[in-house]
């Protein structure tokens, strides 16, 4: 469920984690839209985060959805994809 806070009002749509999904939501419902490496602050229910908007959907399904990505060689588990992935390409774990 989306917790952007808007005139002081919590949104409420349900949402999925899916980031093309969130992103469009974002854009349509709350007019954030613009430039990828634009600043802008994070209006989810007590954040008010600084980032670039290309960022802030995969800033939702980390911090907010707590969305985790766990390497299939040793299980340990990332907040975001592309650490895991980075992690995967060395991990000596699957190795025997």
């Amino acid at each position: 469920e989306c917790a952007w806070i808007k005139n002081g009002k919590r949104c409420g749509q349900p949402l999925s984690d899916d980031a093309r999904k969130l992103g469009m939501h974002l854009g349509d419902s709350h007019g954030i839209q613009g430039n990828d490496k634009k600043l802008v602050t994070c209006l989810w229910e007590g954040c008010n985060r600084k980032l670039q908007r290309g960022a802030l959907a995969r800033h939702i399904r980390s911090r907010h959805f707590k969305t985790r990505w766990a390497c299939s060689h040793c299980l340990k588990t990332y907040s975001r994809r592309d650490a895991m992935n980075k992690h995967a390409k060395g991990c000596q774990a699957g190795e025997a």
